[in-house]
């Protein structure tokens, strides 16, 4: 059977858009395990970073059972290093009614700290750099 350089075209185009993947599973490059809990309530969630066939991705599990999925920028993984830089050097604050506890897990190494001042912040921010629009509403329930 011959095939027309259109039909060609077209079925190497649809090969190329990954639909078919190589892998059969995202490789994981980070995890960050969040919680916190105040006077005004209390949450969890979890950011994975990982790499698909084609992308860097990240994930976003909410403690209402909220799933985000938003495609990376090399700017946006640079904001992620920086964040881990920063709460490797994070000192163990107290004064705020709200504590934050961080377990991160990023190149072969384990990073726990506990927050308990009132101005980093540090995962919010983190959330709001990486989950800007464009992003994918997954699951809530």
């Amino acid at each position: 059977m011959k095939l027309s350089n259109t039909l060609k075209f077209f079925l190497l185009a649809f090969l190329a858009s990954g639909v078919f993947s190589c892998t059969d599973k995202p490789k994981q490059i980070a995890k960050v395990n969040y919680d916190f809990l105040g006077c005004f309530g209390g949450g969890k969630s979890t950011l994975t970073i990982f790499m698909t066939d084609t992308s860097l991705m990240a994930k976003l599990e909410g403690y209402d059972k909220t799933i985000l999925k938003a495609k990376l920028t090399t700017m946006q993984l640079d904001t992620f290093k920086m964040f881990v830089r920063d709460l490797k050097s994070l000192r163990e604050e107290t004064g705020c009614t709200t504590v934050s506890h961080y377990t991160v897990s990023y190149q072969n190494e384990v990073i726990r700290r506990t927050d308990g001042g009132c101005d980093w912040n540090g995962f919010d921010k983190l959330k709001k750099c990486l989950f800007r629009p464009p992003f994918y509403l997954v699951n809530t329930n």
